[in-house]
């Protein structure tokens, strides 16, 4: 468990690192703020709790499935993952954010990055092939 729990935070602060940069980066390239409905401590909170969730759901995954636990777990996170980003569309934002179509194409990456840094950061964790 210590070993899945510390790939998950590892995956988490890069993840939540990305995230907030790529809200700073995006919000200032396009002159927008949606600073009210997701900010960039909510993100990486967020980011980081999740990719932890994860972590804790690997580990009991490799306990209940004995063949093929990679693979059906990188499925189902996968799922998971995209399955995170369709409340996004139904969103209703307050009256007075501007521009909120702009808010999708922020948002939405940010549910990647969990995965992303995951998937990254596995080889670290991996026991070594012989």
């Amino acid at each position: 468990m210590r070993t899945h729990l510390i790939h998950a935070v590892v995956a988490g602060v890069l993840a939540a690192i990305a995230a907030i940069i790529y809200l700073q980066v995006y919000s200032a390239a396009l002159a927008v703020d949606f600073s009210s409905v997701a900010n960039p401590m909510g993100a990486a909170f967020s980011t980081l709790i999740g990719v932890l969730l994860a972590g804790l759901g690997r580990h009991f995954w490799g306990r209940w499935v004995k063949r093929g636990t990679e693979v059906s777990f990188n499925a189902i996170f996968t799922v998971l993952t995209f399955a995170s980003i369709a409340p996004v569309f139904g969103m209703t934002l307050p009256l007075t954010v501007e521009a909120p179509e702009l808010f999708i194409g922020m948002v939405v990456p940010t549910h990647l990055f969990p995965q992303l840094f995951w998937h990254v950061s596995s080889p670290l964790f991996e026991p070594a092939q012989a």
